[in-house]
């Protein structure tokens, strides 16, 4: 077991690191030796401290890699085989955004999106669709047109 697990992931020697695995020194990495291969296999990796890792607690954060070019903070639910997810992460240092988003308190009917009252706090609205008024494609303007003769050879 390899307790701080920086690098492990750019390690020439360690064979079947899982795509997108990031060291770090609260993760401890399994690795099994193979004679055959004369290379270090990946087995599995666990929180060396389950309390600093995991979301467990009430305001817990998920943090960044501490630089302002690195990796944001981001929360990823994967599948049940852990192939693919959908992930939620933070904009980038240079952002220099601090806000929270209220999720509304259920899931909304078809053809809703979610809008925001401009605080944080999401809600249902229906998404609607677009409408032709007077020609103008809600605009809120109005129609102008222009008549033109043709006299043979030009417009006037």
């Amino acid at each position: 077991e390899v307790i701080n697990s920086t690098g492990v992931e750019s390690n020439s020697n360690v064979t079947g690191v899982p795509t997108g695995f990031t060291g770090s020194t609260d993760l401890t990495v399994r690795l099994q030796y193979s004679s055959s291969s004369t290379k270090w296999e990946w087995q599995q990796y666990f929180a060396a401290d389950p309390e600093g890792r995991y979301l467990t607690s009430y305001l817990a954060v998920v943090k960044g890699d501490g630089t302002s070019s690195g990796q944001v903070g981001k929360i990823t639910l994967n599948c049940s085989n852990n192939n693919h997810g959908v992930a939620i992460q933070s904009p980038p240092h240079s952002a220099g955004a601090t806000y929270t988003l209220t999720l509304p308190v259920n899931t909304g009917s078809a053809d809703q999106a979610l809008t925001t009252d401009g605080a944080g706090v999401l809600s249902w609205a229906d998404a609607g669709s677009p409408t032709i008024d007077a020609g103008n494609f809600n605009t809120g303007g109005s129609l102008v047109t222009t008549t033109k003769t043709f006299d043979g050879g030009s417009f006037d």
